[in-house]
This record gives structure tokens, C-alpha cells and sequence, in this order.
């Protein structure tokens, strides 16, 4: 098999592997954040210590985790980090939490919304300065 074949075979294989794990942590974010009680799952198992986090930090970390892996995507596909992307990125930060105020024991949080776009510029920033310098992408 042609060596080069396989390097094309392989960068897919691990762009798709990347797109599959990027889709599964978008499903679990939204699914926490729409679940009127996301830690009943976690809550008599060793994992319970996470409902003791604090709120702001949990969402912080989250869109943070979400930001850095979906806005690291677009620099291996095409160098450029689409100014689109990014506004949609903050259209779900906000989105989610509007989206709260309709989930039984669930709020609107202005708080919560300020960690969402907290965790997600802070992502946004994580991925932008590991690439600038090689100057390997703007952001357009």
C-alpha cells in the first residue's frame, strides 16, 4: 500500500474519530444542561463529589472543554477559525440557558450564562495562542 495512501487514511480516520468525540461531548453538555436533575445519574456512584462543584465552575469547565475541542477543529480542516463558528458558539452558550428557564426545576442564570461565555472565551483564547506561533490560522 502506497505510504502516502495510509497518511490520507490515517489523518481521516483521526479527523472523524475527532468530529465523533467533539458531537458526543456537544450531546452530554446539552443533555446536563437540559436535564431537570443531570447528577440523579452520578449521585451513588464514586463520581458523586461532582454535584459538590460549584456551579460557575461546572459550566466554566464545560464550554471551556467544548470550546477548545470544536474551535480547535476548524484550524485542522481549513487554518482559519470562521467568525460564523464563533457566533454560533456563543449563540449556544447563551441559547442553553434560555433554553433552562423552559425544564422543570431548571433557571434562567444570568451568572451561569456569564460562565458559559467565560469557559468559551477562555477556550477560544487556549486554542489561538497554542497556534499562533507558527501564525497557522486567523481568525476570520
Amino acid at each position: 500500500m502506497n505510504t502516502s495512501l495510509l497518511a490520507v487514511r490515517l489523518h481521516r480516520f483521526l479527523i472523524s474519530s475527532y468530529v465523533v468525540v467533539c458531537v458526543g461531548l456537544l450531546g452530554f453538555v446539552t443533555w446536563s444542561l437540559l436535564s431537570p436533575d443531570p447528577y440523579s445519574m452520578v449521585r451513588q456512584t464514586k463520581l458523586a463529589w461532582a454535584e459538590q462543584l460549584s456551579d460557575m465552575l461546572t459550566h466554566t469547565g464545560a464550554f471551556f472543554l467544548l470550546s477548545v475541542l470544536w474551535m480547535g477543529l476548524f484550524p485542522l480542516l481549513q487554518r482559519t477559525i470562521p467568525g460564523p463558528a464563533v457566533f454560533l458558539m456563543l449563540a449556544y452558550c447563551l441559547g442553553m440557558e434560555v433554553l433552562q428557564s423552559f425544564v422543570p426545576g431548571r433557571e434562567c442564570a444570568s451568572l451561569d450564562a456569564l460562565a458559559n461565555v467565560s469557559g468559551f472565551v477562555l477556550g477560544l483564547s487556549v486554542v489561538r495562542a497554542a497556534l499562533v506561533p507558527g501564525r497557522i490560522f486567523e481568525l476570520s
